[in-house]
């Protein structure tokens, strides 16, 4: 049983703040960049869209060697079909977060440090 107030007042949607948080390590091997940008709500009419949109740009990882042959041209620039012909990235993913009142949609990669700009290009 549900215990509280007598009179639920209705909840406003959450105000979307970009931010940015960097925590440097120069001695680290490897970046860990997310990037993400604000979506529709679970309930919204192109929520499907979105879940369509990461399948589309979809993922990979350094042990799937033909994800230069990717459909979706960010994955294939980072998986290593670029001018260096070389992996940009180690890993790359795709995620789509929804919530009941705003979503998150973005890519999360690993990368050396020497790329991570290339990475960001390619990404964005």
């Amino acid at each position: 049983t549900p215990t509280g107030p007598s009179v639920i007042t209705d909840i406003l949607p959450a105000h979307f703040t970009g931010s940015d948080i960097r925590v440097r390590d120069d001695d680290a091997p490897l970046a860990h960049v997310a990037t993400a940008w604000e979506t529709v709500e679970l309930t919204h009419a192109d929520s499907p869209a979105t879940m369509v949109m990461q399948a589309m740009l979809g993922s990979f990882d350094q042990s799937l060697h033909g994800a230069v042959h990717s459909g979706a041209n960010m994955i294939s620039v980072l998986a290593g079909y670029n001018e260096r012909e070389y992996p940009l990235a180690q890993s790359a993913m795709t995620f789509n977060t929804q919530y009941s009142d705003t979503g998150l949609f973005g890519v999360y990669y690993v990368a050396e440090l020497d790329n991570i700009y290339e990475c960001h290009w390619a990404v964005m």
